[in-house]
Protein backbone atom coordinates (compact mmCIF):
# COMPACT_ATOMS: atom_id res chain seq x y z
CA UNK A 1 0.00 0.00 0.00
CA UNK A 2 2.66 2.37 1.10
CA UNK A 3 4.95 1.44 -2.59
CA UNK A 4 1.44 2.73 -4.32
CA UNK A 5 0.90 5.55 -2.89
CA UNK A 6 4.42 6.52 -3.31
CA UNK A 7 3.90 6.14 -7.10
CA UNK A 8 0.49 8.14 -6.92
CA UNK A 9 2.78 10.94 -6.32
CA UNK A 10 5.73 10.06 -8.43
CA UNK A 11 4.71 12.86 -11.02
CA UNK A 12 3.81 15.29 -8.84
CA UNK A 13 7.13 15.25 -7.38
CA UNK A 14 9.42 13.85 -10.29
CA UNK A 15 10.15 17.66 -11.29
CA UNK A 16 12.52 17.29 -8.04
CA UNK A 17 15.22 15.71 -9.50
CA UNK A 18 15.56 18.54 -12.17
CA UNK A 19 14.96 21.84 -9.64
CA UNK A 20 15.43 22.27 -5.85
CA UNK A 21 12.45 22.78 -3.69
CA UNK A 22 13.90 25.90 -2.56
CA UNK A 23 13.16 29.34 -4.26
CA UNK A 24 16.92 29.89 -3.79
CA UNK A 25 19.53 27.98 -6.33
CA UNK A 26 20.85 24.90 -4.47
CA UNK A 27 24.81 26.59 -5.30
CA UNK A 28 24.00 29.67 -2.88
CA UNK A 29 22.40 27.12 0.07
CA UNK A 30 25.08 25.39 2.24
CA UNK A 31 24.04 22.66 5.14
CA UNK A 32 23.08 24.07 8.17
CA UNK A 33 26.05 24.38 11.08
CA UNK A 34 25.98 21.59 13.12
CA UNK A 35 25.02 23.78 16.24
CA UNK A 36 22.07 25.28 14.80
CA UNK A 37 20.79 21.59 13.39
CA UNK A 38 21.71 20.33 17.28
CA UNK A 39 19.60 23.28 19.19
CA UNK A 40 16.42 22.41 16.54
CA UNK A 41 16.96 18.90 17.28
CA UNK A 42 16.86 19.53 20.81
CA UNK A 43 13.42 21.63 20.41
CA UNK A 44 11.64 18.91 18.75
CA UNK A 45 12.83 16.47 21.80
CA UNK A 46 11.92 18.91 24.15
CA UNK A 47 8.48 19.07 22.70
CA UNK A 48 5.38 17.22 22.78
CA UNK A 49 5.07 14.17 20.29
CA UNK A 50 2.90 14.57 17.61
CA UNK A 51 -0.75 15.18 18.84
CA UNK A 52 -2.05 12.49 16.69
CA UNK A 53 -0.19 9.66 19.08
CA UNK A 54 -1.69 11.01 22.35
CA UNK A 55 -5.52 10.92 20.78
CA UNK A 56 -4.80 7.91 19.80
CA UNK A 57 -3.54 6.25 23.31
CA UNK A 58 -6.74 8.25 25.09
CA UNK A 59 -9.20 7.23 22.86
CA UNK A 60 -8.12 3.62 22.63
CA UNK A 61 -7.55 4.00 26.60
CA UNK A 62 -11.16 5.10 27.71
CA UNK A 63 -13.58 2.22 26.42
CA UNK A 64 -10.70 -0.54 27.55
CA UNK A 65 -10.34 1.18 31.22
CA UNK A 66 -14.52 1.10 31.42
CA UNK A 67 -15.05 -2.23 30.26
CA UNK A 68 -12.11 -3.07 32.92
CA UNK A 69 -13.98 -1.60 35.41
CA UNK A 70 -17.60 -2.53 35.17
CA UNK A 71 -16.67 -5.94 33.92
CA UNK A 72 -14.97 -9.04 35.95
CA UNK A 73 -13.87 -10.72 33.32
CA UNK A 74 -12.66 -7.59 30.81
CA UNK A 75 -8.57 -7.62 29.94
CA UNK A 76 -6.73 -5.80 32.53
CA UNK A 77 -4.34 -4.15 29.78
CA UNK A 78 -3.51 -2.19 26.65
CA UNK A 79 -0.67 -2.54 24.77
CA UNK A 80 0.85 0.25 23.16
CA UNK A 81 3.11 -0.78 20.02
CA UNK A 82 5.32 1.58 17.31
CA UNK A 83 8.14 1.89 15.95
CA UNK A 84 11.85 1.06 17.43
CA UNK A 85 12.86 4.33 16.36
CA UNK A 86 10.35 6.25 18.32
CA UNK A 87 10.89 7.76 21.95
CA UNK A 88 7.97 5.07 23.47
CA UNK A 89 8.62 6.24 26.71
CA UNK A 90 8.39 9.91 26.29
CA UNK A 91 5.28 9.28 24.28
CA UNK A 92 3.21 6.99 26.83
CA UNK A 93 4.06 9.60 29.61
CA UNK A 94 3.16 12.49 27.78
CA UNK A 95 0.07 11.04 27.09
CA UNK A 96 -1.09 10.86 31.06
CA UNK A 97 0.00 14.21 32.00
CA UNK A 98 -3.23 15.59 31.24
CA UNK A 99 -5.18 12.61 32.40
CA UNK A 100 -8.90 14.18 33.69
CA UNK A 101 -10.34 10.99 34.96
CA UNK A 102 -9.89 11.88 39.14
CA UNK A 103 -11.54 8.81 39.97
CA UNK A 104 -8.24 6.61 38.36
CA UNK A 105 -4.69 6.96 40.01
CA UNK A 106 -2.12 6.28 37.54
CA UNK A 107 1.19 5.19 38.70
CA UNK A 108 4.25 4.70 36.67
CA UNK A 109 6.49 2.62 39.16
CA UNK A 110 9.14 1.26 36.21
CA UNK A 111 9.16 4.42 34.69
CA UNK A 112 13.17 4.39 35.99
CA UNK A 113 13.78 0.71 35.31
CA UNK A 114 17.04 -0.04 33.41
CA UNK A 115 18.18 -3.55 32.89
CA UNK A 116 21.01 -4.96 35.54
CA UNK A 117 24.36 -5.59 34.11
CA UNK A 118 23.22 -9.65 35.09
CA UNK A 119 19.73 -9.79 33.02
CA UNK A 120 18.98 -12.45 36.19
CA UNK A 121 18.43 -10.03 38.06
CA UNK A 122 15.70 -8.06 36.13
CA UNK A 123 12.99 -9.86 37.85
CA UNK A 124 14.35 -8.72 41.22
CA UNK A 125 14.59 -4.76 40.07
CA UNK A 126 11.27 -5.30 38.94
CA UNK A 127 9.96 -6.52 42.06
CA UNK A 128 11.31 -4.12 43.65
CA UNK A 129 10.36 -1.10 42.01
CA UNK A 130 6.86 -2.32 42.16
CA UNK A 131 7.11 -3.26 45.96
CA UNK A 132 6.09 0.69 47.43
CA UNK A 133 3.33 0.57 46.07
CA UNK A 134 0.78 -0.56 47.84
CA UNK A 135 -2.03 -1.47 45.06
CA UNK A 136 -0.08 -3.81 43.39
CA UNK A 137 0.62 -7.30 45.02
CA UNK A 138 3.69 -8.89 44.14
CA UNK A 139 3.39 -11.80 47.00
CA UNK A 140 0.10 -13.01 48.80
CA UNK A 141 -2.07 -12.89 45.56
CA UNK A 142 -4.95 -14.32 46.75
CA UNK A 143 -5.40 -11.27 48.49
CA UNK A 144 -5.62 -9.01 45.72
CA UNK A 145 -9.17 -9.61 44.62
CA UNK A 146 -10.82 -10.74 48.42
CA UNK A 147 -12.70 -7.25 48.59
CA UNK A 148 -15.86 -8.91 46.86
CA UNK A 149 -18.56 -6.74 49.03
CA UNK A 150 -16.94 -3.54 47.58
CA UNK A 151 -18.31 -2.96 43.76
CA UNK A 152 -16.16 -3.65 41.35
CA UNK A 153 -15.37 -0.11 39.98
CA UNK A 154 -14.51 1.23 43.47
CA UNK A 155 -11.96 -1.72 43.83
CA UNK A 156 -10.28 -0.73 40.35
CA UNK A 157 -8.91 2.15 40.59
CA UNK A 158 -5.31 2.22 39.55
CA UNK A 159 -3.77 2.39 36.28
CA UNK A 160 -0.31 0.76 36.02
CA UNK A 161 2.16 2.17 33.23
CA UNK A 162 4.80 -0.05 31.76
CA UNK A 163 6.22 2.82 29.43
CA UNK A 164 9.10 0.75 27.81
CA UNK A 165 8.90 -3.32 27.63
CA UNK A 166 12.23 -3.72 26.20
CA UNK A 167 14.01 -2.55 29.73
CA UNK A 168 12.47 -5.85 31.53
CA UNK A 169 14.47 -8.64 29.27
CA UNK A 170 17.79 -9.20 27.57
CA UNK A 171 17.98 -11.36 24.75
CA UNK A 172 20.76 -14.56 26.53
CA UNK A 173 20.11 -17.43 28.33
CA UNK A 174 17.08 -16.44 31.15
CA UNK A 175 17.12 -13.62 30.53
CA UNK A 176 13.24 -12.88 29.37
CA UNK A 177 12.12 -15.07 32.43
CA UNK A 178 11.63 -11.73 34.20
CA UNK A 179 9.18 -10.82 30.69
CA UNK A 180 7.00 -13.93 32.52
CA UNK A 181 6.96 -12.93 36.35
CA UNK A 182 5.72 -9.77 34.88
CA UNK A 183 2.92 -11.46 32.87
CA UNK A 184 2.03 -13.03 36.35
CA UNK A 185 2.43 -9.82 38.26
CA UNK A 186 -0.55 -8.39 35.63
CA UNK A 187 -2.42 -11.13 35.83
CA UNK A 188 -2.76 -11.49 39.50
CA UNK A 189 -3.65 -7.72 39.81
CA UNK A 190 -6.60 -7.86 38.61
CA UNK A 191 -7.82 -4.53 39.92
CA UNK A 192 -4.95 -2.44 38.23
CA UNK A 193 -5.04 -1.66 34.44
CA UNK A 194 -1.87 -1.92 32.77
CA UNK A 195 -0.58 0.13 29.79
CA UNK A 196 2.53 -1.27 28.50
CA UNK A 197 4.81 0.40 25.80
CA UNK A 198 6.67 -2.06 23.29
CA UNK A 199 8.70 -1.70 19.84
CA UNK A 200 7.48 -3.90 17.28
CA UNK A 201 10.88 -5.79 17.11
CA UNK A 202 10.84 -6.53 20.60
CA UNK A 203 7.06 -7.63 20.50
CA UNK A 204 7.53 -9.84 17.83
CA UNK A 205 11.00 -11.42 19.95
CA UNK A 206 9.06 -11.96 22.68
CA UNK A 207 5.74 -13.30 20.82
CA UNK A 208 8.45 -16.18 18.98
CA UNK A 209 10.19 -17.04 22.28
CA UNK A 210 7.44 -16.77 24.77
CA UNK A 211 3.95 -16.16 22.55
CA UNK A 212 3.45 -13.18 24.60
CA UNK A 213 0.38 -11.92 22.33
CA UNK A 214 -1.80 -15.04 23.43
CA UNK A 215 -1.33 -13.40 26.97
CA UNK A 216 -2.24 -9.59 25.95
CA UNK A 217 -4.44 -9.70 23.07
CA UNK A 218 -5.51 -6.11 23.58
CA UNK A 219 -3.26 -4.03 21.41
CA UNK A 220 -3.57 -0.07 19.88
CA UNK A 221 -0.84 0.84 17.08
CA UNK A 222 0.66 4.24 16.83
CA UNK A 223 -0.60 5.67 13.47
CA UNK A 224 1.69 6.50 10.76
CA UNK A 225 2.03 10.53 10.53
CA UNK A 226 0.93 12.15 7.08
CA UNK A 227 2.10 14.89 5.11
CA UNK A 228 -0.71 17.71 6.94
CA UNK A 229 0.63 16.05 10.80
CA UNK A 230 3.95 15.97 9.96
CA UNK A 231 4.21 19.70 8.86
CA UNK A 232 1.62 20.59 11.23
CA UNK A 233 3.76 19.32 14.11
CA UNK A 234 7.32 20.16 13.56
CA UNK A 235 6.91 23.72 11.27
CA UNK A 236 5.79 25.78 14.67
CA UNK A 237 8.55 24.16 16.31
CA UNK A 238 11.25 25.48 14.56
CA UNK A 239 9.21 28.84 14.14
CA UNK A 240 9.96 29.81 17.55
CA UNK A 241 13.67 30.08 16.65
CA UNK A 242 13.62 30.07 12.62
CA UNK A 243 11.76 31.14 9.57
CA UNK A 244 10.87 28.05 7.08
CA UNK A 245 11.04 29.14 3.55
CA UNK A 246 7.36 27.88 1.82
CA UNK A 247 6.00 26.88 -0.68
CA UNK A 248 3.47 29.33 -2.99
CA UNK A 249 0.25 27.66 -2.87
CA UNK A 250 -1.38 28.86 -5.82
CA UNK A 251 1.39 28.25 -8.07
CA UNK A 252 3.11 25.41 -9.44
CA UNK A 253 5.82 25.34 -6.91
CA UNK A 254 7.37 21.68 -6.71
CA UNK A 255 7.84 22.24 -2.65
CA UNK A 256 4.21 21.51 -2.51
CA UNK A 257 5.16 17.93 -2.59
CA UNK A 258 7.82 18.13 -0.04
CA UNK A 259 6.05 16.86 3.05
CA UNK A 260 4.66 13.81 0.85
CA UNK A 261 7.87 13.08 0.13
CA UNK A 262 9.13 13.68 3.61
CA UNK A 263 5.90 11.54 4.76
CA UNK A 264 6.63 8.69 2.65
CA UNK A 265 10.16 8.56 2.92
CA UNK A 266 9.84 8.07 6.83
CA UNK A 267 6.75 5.43 6.42
CA UNK A 268 5.21 8.12 8.49
CA UNK A 269 7.16 7.29 11.89
CA UNK A 270 8.12 10.46 13.84
CA UNK A 271 11.68 10.23 15.18
CA UNK A 272 12.62 9.50 11.29
CA UNK A 273 10.70 12.30 9.86
CA UNK A 274 12.38 14.58 12.06
CA UNK A 275 15.73 13.85 11.55
CA UNK A 276 15.23 13.16 7.71
CA UNK A 277 13.26 16.93 7.61
CA UNK A 278 16.45 18.71 9.44
CA UNK A 279 18.76 17.01 7.28
CA UNK A 280 16.69 18.90 3.97
CA UNK A 281 17.00 22.69 5.43
CA UNK A 282 19.64 24.50 4.15
CA UNK A 283 20.34 28.14 4.76
CA UNK A 284 21.96 30.85 2.36
CA UNK A 285 25.94 31.05 2.60
CA UNK A 286 25.98 34.63 2.69
CA UNK A 287 23.93 34.38 5.93
CA UNK A 288 27.11 32.67 7.55
CA UNK A 289 29.48 35.96 7.19
CA UNK A 290 29.36 39.18 8.68
CA UNK A 291 29.59 41.86 6.40
CA UNK A 292 34.04 41.78 6.38
CA UNK A 293 33.82 38.13 5.02
CA UNK A 294 33.91 36.71 8.51
CA UNK A 295 32.35 33.56 9.53
CA UNK A 296 29.61 33.42 12.07
CA UNK A 297 29.17 31.47 14.90
CA UNK A 298 25.56 30.55 15.77
CA UNK A 299 25.24 32.86 18.90
CA UNK A 300 26.63 36.26 16.82
CA UNK A 301 24.55 34.68 13.81
CA UNK A 302 21.28 34.64 15.51
CA UNK A 303 21.87 37.98 16.96
CA UNK A 304 22.21 39.72 13.70
CA UNK A 305 19.03 38.21 12.45
CA UNK A 306 17.65 39.53 15.79
CA UNK A 307 19.01 42.97 15.58
CA UNK A 308 17.57 42.97 12.05
CA UNK A 309 14.19 42.46 13.12
CA UNK A 310 13.72 38.79 11.66
CA UNK A 311 14.56 35.45 12.08
CA UNK A 312 17.20 32.88 10.44
CA UNK A 313 15.61 31.91 7.01
CA UNK A 314 16.17 28.30 5.89
CA UNK A 315 15.00 26.44 2.37
CA UNK A 316 14.00 22.74 2.18
CA UNK A 317 15.72 20.59 -0.38
CA UNK A 318 15.12 17.22 -1.72
CA UNK A 319 14.62 15.19 1.38
CA UNK A 320 16.54 11.72 0.85
CA UNK A 321 17.38 8.98 3.10
CA UNK A 322 21.60 7.89 3.54
CA UNK A 323 22.17 4.54 2.44
CA UNK A 324 23.49 1.75 4.42
CA UNK A 325 27.28 1.35 4.00
CA UNK A 326 28.47 -2.69 3.40
CA UNK A 327 27.33 -4.33 6.75
CA UNK A 328 29.66 -7.82 7.32
CA UNK A 329 27.48 -11.05 9.48
CA UNK A 330 28.84 -9.59 12.79
CA UNK A 331 27.60 -6.02 11.80
CA UNK A 332 23.95 -7.51 11.11
CA UNK A 333 23.90 -9.26 14.33
CA UNK A 334 24.58 -6.61 16.41
CA UNK A 335 22.36 -4.31 14.89
CA UNK A 336 19.63 -7.22 15.18
CA UNK A 337 20.15 -7.33 18.64
CA UNK A 338 20.05 -3.32 19.33
CA UNK A 339 16.85 -3.31 17.50
CA UNK A 340 15.30 -5.49 19.35
CA UNK A 341 16.08 -3.99 22.49
CA UNK A 342 15.81 -0.65 21.31
CA UNK A 343 18.74 0.30 23.60
CA UNK A 344 21.05 -1.30 24.70
CA UNK A 345 24.32 -1.06 26.61
CA UNK A 346 27.77 -2.52 24.96
CA UNK A 347 28.08 -5.25 27.58
CA UNK A 348 24.11 -6.23 27.13
CA UNK A 349 25.05 -6.61 23.50
CA UNK A 350 28.10 -8.53 24.17
CA UNK A 351 25.88 -10.75 25.92
CA UNK A 352 23.44 -11.61 23.79
CA UNK A 353 25.69 -12.38 21.39
CA UNK A 354 28.10 -14.72 23.61
CA UNK A 355 30.74 -12.74 22.90
CA UNK A 356 33.43 -10.47 25.24
CA UNK A 357 32.75 -6.90 24.94
CA UNK A 358 36.35 -6.70 23.35
CA UNK A 359 35.23 -8.77 20.61
CA UNK A 360 32.86 -6.63 19.21
CA UNK A 361 34.26 -3.02 20.38
CA UNK A 362 35.55 -2.40 16.85
CA UNK A 363 32.71 -2.88 14.57
CA UNK A 364 30.35 -0.79 17.33
CA UNK A 365 33.12 1.87 16.60
CA UNK A 366 32.50 1.35 12.97
CA UNK A 367 29.15 1.06 13.24
CA UNK A 368 28.75 4.67 15.24
CA UNK A 369 31.28 6.26 13.28
CA UNK A 370 28.77 5.61 10.00
CA UNK A 371 25.93 6.67 11.79
CA UNK A 372 24.05 3.92 12.17
CA UNK A 373 24.18 3.87 15.91
CA UNK A 374 24.14 6.64 18.17
CA UNK A 375 24.34 6.83 21.79
CA UNK A 376 21.27 8.31 23.20
CA UNK A 377 19.77 7.17 26.66
CA UNK A 378 23.03 5.76 27.97
CA UNK A 379 23.45 2.94 25.71
CA UNK A 380 23.26 2.42 21.92
CA UNK A 381 20.44 2.68 19.38
CA UNK A 382 19.89 2.55 15.70
CA UNK A 383 19.88 6.02 14.29
CA UNK A 384 16.15 6.68 13.26
CA UNK A 385 17.51 7.58 9.55
CA UNK A 386 18.79 4.07 9.49
CA UNK A 387 15.79 2.53 10.21
CA UNK A 388 13.76 1.43 7.61
CA UNK A 389 16.75 0.71 5.46
CA UNK A 390 18.47 -1.65 8.27
CA UNK A 391 15.50 -3.64 8.49
CA UNK A 392 14.73 -4.29 4.84
CA UNK A 393 18.78 -5.80 4.66
CA UNK A 394 18.05 -7.65 7.65
CA UNK A 395 14.86 -9.38 6.43
CA UNK A 396 16.55 -9.95 3.34
CA UNK A 397 19.12 -11.39 5.28
CA UNK A 398 17.62 -14.08 6.97
CA UNK A 399 16.94 -11.72 10.19
CA UNK A 400 13.39 -12.43 11.83
CA UNK A 401 12.14 -8.63 12.10
CA UNK A 402 8.63 -9.38 11.66
CA UNK A 403 5.93 -6.80 10.60
CA UNK A 404 6.02 -3.45 12.04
Amino acid sequence: MRYIWFRSIREKIQSWFTQPPSSESEDELIELPARLKDELLKRIDESAPPPIYKTTILEAIAPAVESWRHRIDAPNHLVILASAAESIPKIINDSFEDWEDWSIEVISPLNTLKRPYNPRLIEKRISKLLEPYLQVKITNFEAADDDTEIPLDQRRKTLVLVPQLEQCFLRSIGGWSSVDYLREIIFKNPNCFWVIGSSHPAWNFLDFVCQISAYFDQIQLLPELDDEMLADWLTPIAEKLVTLDKPDRSSNDPRQAYWELIASQSSGIARVAQYLWLESLQIHGDRMQDESGESLDLKKLLRVEADAKQKLLLHPVKPSLPSLPSLTNLDRYLLHATLIHTTITRSHLAQTLGEAESQIQARVQWLSRQGILESRDGGLRIHPLYYDKLRVDLSHNNFFVGDD
